[in-house]
């Protein structure tokens, strides 16, 4: 299964979730190794996932695929990830903790 596709299902796993609702109108790149990828959540918290880089994102999360595979599959905690430097993260830090609380919400 390739990275968009595991992304793809965990994120509408948690689609009809009350924590969606909560980043609505948000807006998040994953930059991994050589591709990106945009994660966007339309005005009803519906998730929508493409390749690419969106322009003027909430939040720019930068790691390597193997590490955003862990943190989506609740194998590696994001907040250690974070702090030890495996992901790094631009923009809106709060959006992206609420986005770790509805995925660790969804496993």
């Amino acid at each position: 299964m390739s990275f968009i596709d595991v992304l793809s299902k965990a994120t509408l796993d948690l689609s009809a979730s009350p924590e969606a609702k909560r980043l609505a109108g948000k807006i998040f790149v994953l930059k991994l190794e050589d591709k990106s990828y945009t994660l966007r959540f339309s005005n009803d918290g519906k998730p929508e996932v493409s390749e690419g880089e969106a322009q003027s994102p909430t939040s720019t999360i930068t790691s390597t695929s193997q590490v955003m595979l862990e943190i989506i599959q609740g194998k590696r905690d994001p907040i250690q990830a974070f702090f030890t430097g495996k992901v790094k993260v631009s923009g809106d830090l709060m959006a992206v903790q609420q986005l770790v609380n509805a995925l660790k919400k969804r496993s």
